[in-house]
């Protein structure tokens, strides 16, 4: 046989090398060799390439006009190679799977060692076949042929496809749409071509088809570009939540760090955005120093989170520390001291962290007061997250419709029937439960929500009054608590008159309440808004007049209809004399100013003769009447 015509023979073969090799040469050019299953691809790549050659070696000592002992051997050797790298395949897929999916540490060492055993016996089955001849022999005329080892032999590696399938579209929540379809070509290229070639002894198909399924997962898993962050070589945001949502579904438990620079704004005045992105690459190098990259993300421009899978806490806190003791040591840059401050926030998953969120959060989350250096777990972790999924509920009441307005009738002097009531809005979410004003209000301040809030509040008090049903109840007006925040928005009135006006509500059916300490904030702007408002018919208040240092100015400068007194200085007058007296004087104060009195946290029955004996004009408090909701006063017509 020719040169020519055994390269003709061998096509198939030699496309099989051709394609597993460039496999192999991209990803090294690429530099994917630090994971598990990097290793695993390249293993599997070699033995596709050593089988196709194996493979080519048989066949030229089938089809060579020589024949001798030495050519029996040769071609003895060659076939049983083949065989004996072939069985590797299978389970390198499996492996293979188990890594990608992040599913490895999952399975027991028990599982682990069973699933070896199909490998362990496909492989006995070839080293005894030079003997007994289960698998395949090679006859008198130098002819190979398979016996029915053959379909046992194939029915053990079979075993591996399937769990390796398994895991990979029913176990792996991340692979994407466009990943599976390429898996699904290839996985079933490679197993047509498997199938022909064993019920076609002479047909040359399977090496082929394995190579090109070889390359798919090259592409659609080796392949991970779109997973990396350009700039830094490390995983980007988009591949921390597809892995961190694996192991949340798997129920893996693993620990997150989270490496945060916290004075970029600083840096970015006094470098260009080309040196900003080259700081980042020097953390990102830093921290592939000390950790696998394979396990840094770059969540969010200025922060970074390492991922420990083997849970143990001991090796996260001595990580943590050695990046925090980098941090205080400090960063040498094009030759200059470089002021790079940053934070550590480390957590357990499923203890502390619940979700991919919540590894989002510790990215995103303010940190008041932060140091450099410092590491935050514990209390102080959980304080931030609280924080921060606080404001994800804000979000999520509002999308889902979550709050609720409640009205806390206001009574006439003699306490016997209501005139007016304060809306107070409720938060009923379904992880935090049910949350008050305070526990939210400031919350909505940070990220921008309290305008909506207020605006919500507004458009519930508005839809009420467009009912009737207060006007029934003998309710005149109803007190709507206002934010610094609203207030000094320079849009404001126009908002609340556009709302107003849509439900066709008089302005003087609403009394806006304002606290002493916004009162001080900006006398001309609030003065502003208040002249401009009460001209349209609104009333304004005061809202817990006394607390802290009290601001005279406020109450004779701005023009308020009245005063609510807040409720301290009732409840300390049953304590002492000393309080009795500034209760006292205060009311006197307010009314001498020309402004009538509203008294508040009336609880009990004694604390309402207290406060009549002053002449007040109002009260508010449970023992008049908790907060109800708009069906509750309903019901009460």
């Amino acid at each position: 046989m020719t040169v020519y015509e055994f390269i003709n023979q061998s096509a198939f073969y030699l496309a099989t090398i051709l394609v597993s090799v460039s496999c192999l040469i991209y990803t090294l050019a690429q530099r994917h060799t630090d994971r598990p299953q990097n290793t695993i691809f390249m293993m599997a790549g070699v033995s596709i390439t050593l089988s196709a050659i194996f493979e080519m070696v048989s066949r030229y000592q089938m089809t060579h006009e020589v024949s001798g002992e030495t050519q029996r051997i040769a071609l003895q050797i060659s076939v049983f190679m083949y065989f004996l790298l072939h069985a590797m395949l299978p389970m390198f897929f499996y492996y293979y799977t188990l890594f990608a999916t992040k599913n490895f540490q999952r399975i027991q060492t028990v599982m682990h060692t069973l699933s070896l055993v199909p490998f362990i016996v496909a492989e006995i089955l070839v080293l005894i076949n030079p003997w007994v001849h289960l698998v395949w022999y090679i006859d008198g005329s130098m002819g190979y042929h398979r016996n029915a080892g053959i379909y046992l032999y194939y029915l053990l590696n079979t075993f591996y496809l399937v769990l390796g399938l398994r895991m990979l579209f029913f176990e792996w929540a991340a692979i994407s749409v466009k990943k599976s379809r390429i898996l699904v070509y290839s996985v079933t290229t490679g197993l047509v071509g498997i199938l022909v070639q064993l019920f076609n002894t002479y047909a040359k198909t399977e090496l082929f088809a394995e190579a090109i399924g070889f390359m798919g997962l090259m592409l659609a898993l080796e392949y991970d570009e779109d997973r990396l962050d350009t700039a830094t070589g490390v995983y980007n945001r988009s591949a921390l939540l597809q892995d961190t949502k694996s192991y949340f579904e798997n129920g893996r438990k693993f620990y997150a760090i989270c490496v945060r620079i916290i004075n970029m704004e600083l840096l970015q005045r006094t470098l260009g955005a080309s040196d900003n992105e080259e700081i980042f690459r020097m953390v990102a190098d830093y921290l592939k120093s000390v950790h696998p990259r394979y396990m840094i993300y770059r969540a969010t421009p200025t922060a970074f989170v390492l991922l420990n899978l083997r849970g143990n806490e001991g090796q996260v806190r001595f990580l943590s520390q050695m990046i925090s003791w980098k941090m205080e040591e400090g960063w040498e840059f094009q030759g200059r001291s470089l002021p790079l401050h940053g934070v550590l926030l480390y957590a357990g998953v499923p203890d502390e962290l619940h979700s991919s969120d919540d590894i989002l959060l510790m990215c995103e989350s303010p940190i008041p007061n932060a140091e450099n250096g410092s590491i935050l777990v514990g209390e102080d972790l959980r304080a931030i997250l609280y924080r921060a999924n606080l404001e994800t509920a804000l979000h999520r009441g509002l999308s889902e419709h979550n709050f609720r307005v409640y009205y806390q009738p206001v009574y006439t002097a003699d306490g016997t029937h209501m005139y007016s009531a304060e809306s107070l809005i409720r938060l009923n979410d379904p992880e935090f439960g049910e949350l008050f004003p305070g526990e939210f209000i400031p919350a909505a301040e940070r990220n921008g929500m309290i305008e909506q809030l207020g605006e919500y509040t507004l458009e519930e008090v508005c839809r009420f009054l467009e009912s009737g049903v207060p006007e029934k109840l003998g309710i005149r007006y109803i007190n709507v608590n206002l934010s610094v925040v609203q207030c000094m928005n320079p849009d404001f009135a126009v908002r609340v008159k556009r709302i107003v006006d849509r439900h066709a509500v008089l302005p003087s059916w609403i009394n806006f309440e304002i606290t002493e300490t916004m009162a001080a904030l900006d006398y001309v702007m609030l003065d502003a808004t208040i002249k401009e408002l009460k001209a349209e018919g609104f009333m304004f208040s005061m809202e817990g007049y006394g607390t802290g240092f009290s601001n005279l100015y406020s109450i004779f400068s701005l023009d308020f209809d009245m005063i609510k007194m807040d409720k301290r200085l009732l409840w300390d007058a049953e304590k002492s004399e000393d309080g009795m007296t500034i209760l006292e004087n205060s009311v006197r104060l307010v009314h001498e100013l020309s402004h009538e009195v509203v008294v508040v946290g009336v609880e009990t029955k004694e604390q309402f003769e207290r406060a009549r004996k002053l002449a007040v004009d109002w009260y508010q408090g449970n023992y008049f009447s908790r907060p109800l909701t708009r069906s509750e006063l309903e019901k009460m017509i």
